[in-house]
């Protein structure tokens, strides 16, 4: 899973849920997990650690998302 899959997966929700999709970021961060973790047993880290990899993913593309959000949103 890259960053424009999470974000094709927000544009996604957004497009079903509305404004009010920033209220089910955490629903769609679960459903991120599964996905990144299905692409991680095909090809996992050298330490075999999926959680260490997931999170790594997640503090990275949560934070661009976050501002890929922001920039989208009309002042």
């Amino acid at each position: 899973m890259k960053f424009e899959d999470l974000k094709k997966l927000y544009l996604g929700k957004k497009e079903q849920l509305g404004a009010e999709t920033y209220k089910r970021i955490s629903e769609l961060l679960k459903e991120a997990k599964e996905i990144h973790k299905r692409d991680w047993l095909k090809h996992p880290t050298p330490n075999g650690d999926h959680e260490q990899s997931w999170r790594a993913f997640k503090g990275k593309n949560f934070t661009l998302l976050l501002s890929s959000i922001s920039s989208s949103v009309k002042t």
